[in-house]
């Protein structure tokens, strides 16, 4: 937990700091543009919000303003999402379109609620 919280402070002051949304940073894919890497960082703590509260058996619901969010954020990506491998085999094609964001979410991501 302490090397979390180093690394996410590290993370604010770097972003933070003038000029700190400017320019790529490093990342698997290639570089990447700050605000980009951001929006990845967003997604991946929502999701792993959820996977650990499953795991824990704690109140999976998540904010549906965050979901909303990086649900929007990942339209452009969802082409190349099952293609990384970072999401399992990506949609289960199993979810309905109006079923709630959250569980279309999820199910984006390879997890099946």
């Amino acid at each position: 937990m302490a090397a979390f919280r180093e690394l996410a402070d590290q993370l604010h002051a770097g972003f933070a700091a003038p000029g700190g949304m400017e320019g790529t940073v490093p990342h698997p894919v290639g570089d990447i543009p700050r605000a980009l890497f951001i929006e990845f960082r967003v997604g991946d703590y929502t999701a792993h919000a959820w996977d650990l509260a499953r795991a824990i058996g704690a109140d999976e619901q998540l904010d549906a303003e965050v979901i909303q969010q990086v649900w929007d954020d990942l339209q452009p990506l969802v082409p190349m999402l099952a293609e990384t491998g970072m999401f399992g085999s990506g949609p289960s094609g199993d979810v309905a379109a109006d079923a709630a964001l959250q569980t279309r979410y999820l199910d984006l991501l390879g997890r099946r609620p």
